[in-house]
């Protein structure tokens, strides 16, 4: 009940929205037809002036079942996208660009990517091992995180200056022995993209899906900001914010916005670099779109929300997500309802749906 309080009490404080009148009226509309209070008035951002109507949105309940599909997503590859250790080794051997790992944690113990024991066993030749390792790294950075990483969760990036802070170093250390964790050197971003942002990688979200019978196909894209303070662009755990990125165009398109109980926000500009959104081109975006592309293909799941960094040399793969959010991309984009690249993921599950009810 809380939950849905603090989205009313944001919608009301919207400066967007549309007329209370107007949007109780709309609400009793999308009421009767659906035969069911329709949550997504509010986190689709029905209410806002000039956005798409309910009908243009895939409801909740649909896009559950989308992500729990077993036709779409085989228990293979669900552990596959999950487990980045594994990943990043499938990726290596099908010759697909991803971020360089250097070494992985596992049951209390450090290891090089190619199952060589590191010392860890004490901080002190912990921090020597990094330092080895920054040193030699493009960035002279690395990049620290669960091997289950979910929406950016318990990552760092470490450089020569944060060896100094001692109870960072202790905390990675206590991490790193007691889960199992991944060491990445840090990529390097377009240096468009770090002009934006320069606190975090800002990731391009693609989409893609690979029909029974046809050849697999981004759905759609968006572009996500992280902000200062944190170094992933998460939406959420970042207080980040994504953009329309128009696939055709190569360009961001619009505003930036945020999901409604992650601060509500829209942005013309970055808010702490004030670098402007709408308009700007996106360098590689079409060989971003191959990359996703090729991956899809390699992989046995059939619907992927893939995170593609841009280099200055060109894209490489970061992750790719079964579960991914729906939510963000329909937003950034007016909707996947009656998208007409989206038909066959809706009528795929409702058939699949149906014949499990029977």
């Amino acid at each position: 009940m809380n939950s849905n309080l603090t989205k009313i009490k944001l919608m009301i404080q919207d400066p967007l929205r549309k007329p209370l009148l107007q949007i109780g009226y709309e609400l009793f509309l999308e009421t009767r037809r659906l035969k069911r209070l329709p949550k997504e008035y509010l986190s689709r951002f029905v209410y806002r002036k000039g956005y798409p109507s309910l009908k243009h949105y895939v409801s909740d309940a649909l896009i559950g079942q989308i992500q729990l599909s077993q036709r779409l997503h085989s228990p293979q590859s669900v552990q596959l996208l999950l487990n980045k250790l594994a990943f990043f080794k499938f990726a290596k051997e099908h010759d697909i660009p991803t971020a360089t790992v250097l070494a992985y944690s596992k049951e209390g113990k450090l290891y090089t990517i190619d199952d060589q024991p590191c010392d860890s066993s004490t901080v002190e030749l912990f921090k020597q091992t990094l330092n080895q390792w920054i040193q030699t790294s493009p960035l002279h950075s690395l990049f620290i995180k669960p091997n289950d990483l979910k929406g950016g969760v318990g990552a760092f990036r470490i450089d020569e200056k944060s060896l100094q802070e001692s109870e960072l170093i202790q905390k990675i250390h206590h991490q790193v022995l007691n889960s199992t964790m991944l060491i990445q050197e840090t990529l390097v971003q377009h240096p468009l993209l770090n002009a934006i942002n320069p606190s975090s990688i800002n990731t391009i979200r693609l989409d893609t899906y690979q029909p029974l019978h046809g050849e697999a196909r981004v759905i759609a894209g968006c572009m996500r900001f992280g902000r200062v303070g944190s170094v992933v662009d998460n939406p959420g755990t970042s207080k980040g914010f994504f953009v329309k990125l128009n696939l055709e165009t190569q360009q961001l398109e619009g505003v930036g916005q945020q999901i409604l109980t992650f601060g509500n926000q829209t942005f013309t500009h970055h808010p702490d670099t004030l670098h402007p959104l709408d308009g700007v081109k996106i360098p590689y975006v079409k060989e971003a779109m191959e990359l996703v592309i090729k991956a899809t293909q390699s992989i046995q799941d059939r619907l992927i929300g893939w995170d593609v960094c841009i280099t200055p040399n060109g894209p490489v793969l970061i992750e790719g997500n079964h579960n991914y959010h729906i939510v963000m991309l329909e937003i950034a984009n007016g909707g996947y309802a009656l998208r007409e690249n989206y038909q066959d993921v809706i009528l795929e599950v409702i058939e699949e749906h149906s014949k499990l009810s029977l």
